[in-house]
């Protein structure tokens, strides 16, 4: 009886061409052939290793778009790439191929040939050799950066463009998310939900980005992605196309910070107008008539007495509202000054309560601060103070006298981008509709019967806006009032 004999294993191994199968992830899943004879491996030392680490580097975008073209539906005949052996010498080799989307794995057969016969097959088939070479060069000539992104989001290929952009090399990006490889901590992932809803409609997608190079910098980039369909019309590629428009975005951010620079002093002069017109124009009138009517009365008369001190009063008015503007100016002035760091908002609170201690006590004040120990907030440790003690202030000032003082202070948020706080006191609180538009105003009260000049809460918003913080308050007469702060981690 005759041994039975394994004809298949035989046959491969006497067959010329080097056989394999290579997955989406363009990673050898079988080997058969010729194999350990064209490149000196055997087929279990390839076996789950990237095709492309075997491939001259010089040919391997040739070798991915060919490899797009298989992909999408076209059967590749005679075209041809360089090898690396294991022996570390360049082999040439021209492969046909086919791309079964069931199966996900693509179907490729390499025959060794000489370089003339090379040639010969570029010659034959213009479309996946010359063709290749010329969209290759191109894309690797670019100065746009070119992705190309399996359906699951994971980049397959990029060009020298984009890694002349980001600093990533092809072996660096392939495997990776762009989202994840590229994402920049100032930018929302949230940015993105919209982007991926259109491309898996079928749409193009574009967009502008700010992409966080390798070194750590950051890239803005306008983005084009087209979706690459199957023969079937399902998605089954994404063609990315980035261009650098850094210089251009910080034009445009340098335009719009001097148009809020000049909104900014617009609305500085409107007020400084508002107090020479009004703050000014009153004590001043005042003391002309006043010195009229010292020239004009004894010196040993009530009427000179009452007028002295009149005009006594009418000076310390003026020199406050002097005052006023010279603390205005020096906020302005010295703002661009002024370094931001880490402020712990604990530590600051504990130090505007301090102050006012003696207050809180006899007012029977409930203070509450839920905010997490250690937690702080990139500022200016100053005006962060300032905020807080003029929030405490007013709770204080304008607390009702029907009920115990309540204040309570709350982080709302704290992400990447920033933290939002509450304050809220249960105090006599105002008409938020009749005063809505001038809450912050400079010399704007809305309770007659306390003390106050209106200066606390135009402090607060110009803090603020300065470190790109914002405010905005609800309020209720007789219930109390809150106020939702802002301030960004940048």
């Amino acid at each position: 009886m005759h041994q039975e004999i394994d004809w298949s294993e035989k046959i491969m191994k006497h067959i010329p061409d080097m056989l394999c199968c290579i997955d989406g992830r363009g990673r050898f899943v079988k080997v058969a052939g010729a194999s350990s004879r064209i490149l000196g491996y055997e087929a279990t030392e390839l076996e789950g290793k990237p095709y492309l680490e075997y491939v001259l580097p010089e040919d391997r975008e040739s070798t991915l778009l060919a490899a797009q073209q298989v992909m999408g539906g076209q059967m590749a005949s005679a075209y041809g790439n360089r090898l690396i052996c294991k022996d570390g010498k360049i082999l040439r080799v021209v492969w046909s191929a086919e791309w079964s989307a069931a199966e996900n794995l693509m179907f490729c057969s390499g025959r060794e040939v000489v370089k003339g016969e090379m040639a010969r097959y570029r010659d034959e088939q213009p479309h996946s050799g010359i063709q290749l070479e010329k969209l290759a060069l191109v894309a690797s000539k670019s100065n746009n950066g070119v992705l190309i992104i399996d359906k699951a989001g994971i980049i397959e290929w990029v060009n020298d463009g984009f890694t002349r952009l980001h600093g990533y090399t092809l072996e660096e990006a392939i495997g990776q998310k762009p989202s994840c490889l590229l994402h920049h901590p100032k930018m929302n992932t949230a940015m993105y939900s919209p982007i991926e809803e259109k491309l898996s409609r079928g749409e193009s997608a574009t967009f502008e980005v700010l992409n966080r190079k390798k070194d750590g910098e950051g890239l803005w980039v306008s983005v084009e992605i087209n979706p690459v369909f199957s023969g079937s019309g399902a998605i089954d590629r994404l063609v990315v196309i980035q261009t650098d428009i850094t210089e251009l975005k910080t034009s445009e951010m340098e335009l719009s910070k001097l148009t809020k620079d000049l909104y900014r002093q617009n609305s500085d002069l409107q007020q400084f107008t508002y107090i020479v017109s009004h703050n000014l124009r009153a004590p001043v009138a005042n003391m002309i008539g006043l010195t009229d009517l010292l020239n004009t009365a004894r010196k040993d008369s009530e009427t000179f007495d009452t007028s002295l001190t009149y005009l006594r009063q009418v000076v310390f008015q003026l020199d406050t509202v002097l005052k006023d503007m010279n603390t205005i100016l020096s906020i302005r002035n010295n703002s661009d000054g002024l370094q931001r760091e880490a402020v712990d908002l604990n530590v600051i609170i504990r130090q505007v309560l301090a102050s006012f201690a003696e207050a809180l006590q006899i007012s029977g004040a409930n203070v509450t601060v839920d905010i997490e120990e250690g937690q702080a907030v990139l500022a200016i440790k100053a005006y962060v103070y300032s905020i807080f003690y003029n929030l405490v202030s007013n709770a204080l000032k304008y607390r009702s006298t029907s009920r115990p003082l309540q204040i309570r202070v709350k982080c709302l948020v704290n992400s990447e981008a920033g933290t939002l706080l509450s304050f809220s006191d249960n105090g006599t609180g105002f008409d938020l509709e009749k005063a809505r538009k001038y809450v912050f105003k400079m010399y704007k009260r809305f309770h007659g019967t306390q003390e106050g000049r209106g200066l606390g809460l135009y402090l607060i918003k110009n803090h603020l806006d300065t470190m790109g913080g914002h405010i905005d308050v609800s309020s209720r007469p007789g219930k109390g009032t809150r106020f939702l702060i802002y301030l960004p981690n940048s």
